[in-house]
């Protein structure tokens, strides 16, 4: 497994949960399958907005320093 910008470990599964939200849409009964490609397309046009808008702020280096271990005298 990757590791996340979380630090945590991720599966990959966040993409997978999208399609199988968004077909959920092609099996629902009141809606036609032209009307699931038009709320898509709404979903994703809004959210390419937001990340057009969101700022992002650059993360500074930190400096860290080197700790060196020496054995311990008996």
């Amino acid at each position: 497994m990757r590791k996340c910008r979380t630090g945590k470990r991720c599966s990959g599964s966040r993409g997978n949960l999208g399609g199988m939200l968004f077909g959920f849409l092609f099996k629902s009964p009141s809606i036609t399958y032209g009307q699931a490609f038009s709320y898509i397309g709404v979903i994703v046009v809004l959210v390419s907005l937001i990340v057009l808008l969101t700022r992002f702020a650059r993360a500074k280096a930190v400096d860290t320093p080197v700790t060196i271990l020496e054995p311990l005298a008996q």
